[in-house]
């Protein structure tokens, strides 16, 4: 793994969803961009999501987005990008870590998965899941229920709405909040019984399995 002054820089995210995302790009413009995006962004927000940047390297750039519902901010950076791939992660965790690194330096981004496979001595045919920050813990709790219908709402954490197949999506209002209206009608066209299950979100919302 590239190191930046000794400290290496992992992003976590989905191995059913992205690709092991790889690039590089100069700390400076990098921590210019963070703070501007990331300021949309509550340090503490009751919806997981709304807390995170989305960060899309493709191109020879990366583009960093943040919302809060009512203002998105958007921003492109030159960076090396050598292998493609986008993920979601706390705006403030990684603003405070490029933050504290030495300045006039590259910061290079890759998945730690190989080295923690080759560290462990885990065959390469074999899947490694973090589950330290749930993302794909829920990837794969959504795997174990993927012959059920899905009914989720629009502001459920990524690694819940790219794993289900085919979901019911519930729209939320500026608050977060689902539209009860389209649930009631959502669940009107569905049949048999319900379990409701909540994986991510603390309050808005939850996602339905509805058994044949």
């Amino acid at each position: 793994m590239s190191q930046v002054g000794g400290i290496d820089v992992e992003i976590k995210k989905q191995s059913s969803v992205c690709k092991q995302m790889r690039f590089s790009i100069d700390r400076t413009s990098l921590l210019s961009t963070l703070s501007r995006v990331s300021g949309v962004v509550e340090r503490r927000n009751a919806i997981d999501i709304l807390a995170c940047i989305n960060i899309k390297a493709q191109h020879g750039s990366i583009k960093l987005m943040a919302t809060d519902l009512d203002i998105s901010i958007f921003s492109s950076l030159a960076a090396d990008v050598s292998t493609e791939g986008e993920v979601k992660v706390s705006a403030h965790t990684l603003h405070d870590i490029v933050k504290k690194l030495p300045a006039d330096l590259d910061v290079n981004f890759e998945d730690a998965r190989d080295n923690i496979r080759s560290a462990i001595g885990v065959p390469s045919n074999k899947e490694i899941v973090f589950t330290s920050g749930a993302t794909e813990a829920n990837s794969l709790v959504m795997k174990g229920i993927a012959g059920f219908q899905h009914v989720i709402s629009a502001v459920e954490h990524p690694s819940i709405l790219n794993s289900a197949c085919n979901p019911h999506i519930i729209p939320v209002n500026q608050g977060g909040i689902v539209d009860l209206l389209a649930l009631e009608r959502i669940l009107s066209e569905l049949k048999g019984n319900m379990v409701w299950l909540q994986l991510q979100q603390s309050i808005s919302f939850f996602l339905l399995t509805l058994y044949p």
